[in-house]
């Protein structure tokens, strides 16, 4: 647009709306459903990267970084911050599928 400076600033966007309770929790809700489907996919790939850690328990993980990273801590004797960098970059390799 070709306007003012004074008018190109007064053109602000509107905030969004603030979110109910309700839509934060579907939201949560839909997000974990969406990591569990990535998980099923990538779970081949982790059965391969991590072979000392059981199908069973990284079958458990979910998609949730969290526990991956701890099982990851627990059966490699890695820190806690390297299990996590490992997690992240195992994610990070595989995009979510849309």
């Amino acid at each position: 647009m070709n306007l003012p400076e004074s008018a190109e600033s007064t053109l602000a966007v509107a905030p969004a709306p603030p979110r109910t309770n309700k839509q934060i929790r579907a939201s949560s809700i839909a997000n974990e459903q969406a990591a569990q489907k990535r998980w099923k996919l990538m779970l081949a790939d982790a059965k391969t990267t991590w072979v000392k850690v059981p199908p069973e328990d990284l079958t458990r993980v979910n998609g949730n970084l969290n526990i991956l990273a701890g099982l990851i801590q627990l059966r490699y004797h890695t820190t806690r911050e390297e299990a996590d960098q490992q997690a992240k970059q195992f994610y990070d390799a595989h995009p979510a599928v849309v």
